[in-house]
């Protein structure tokens, strides 16, 4: 079934029409609330992703941890 739809989708393509899921017109921005502000969140949106993902399991962890919270203190500097 998914190949038929890729299938599909690419004859579309081929004869210059617009895929699935593409939008030409204008229209206004979704903000999803659970990707707002996260870069904005310090060191830890990144701690909790490390502790959370897969990447917990890494002997780097701690190391990469320590890297954003010291990134996060450099950046605070540097605006305040």
């Amino acid at each position: 079934m998914l190949r038929r739809m890729f299938k599909e989708q690419m004859a579309r393509v081929s004869r210059g029409e617009d895929p699935i899921g593409v939008i030409r017109s204008k229209h206004d921005r979704i903000d999803l609330p659970c990707e707002k502000n996260k870069f904005d969140a310090g060191g830890s949106f990144a701690i909790q992703f490390i502790e959370r993902a897969s990447s917990r399991f890494s002997p780097q962890a701690d190391a990469l941890k320590k890297l954003h919270i010291k990134a996060h203190e450099n950046q605070k500097g540097a605006a305040g």
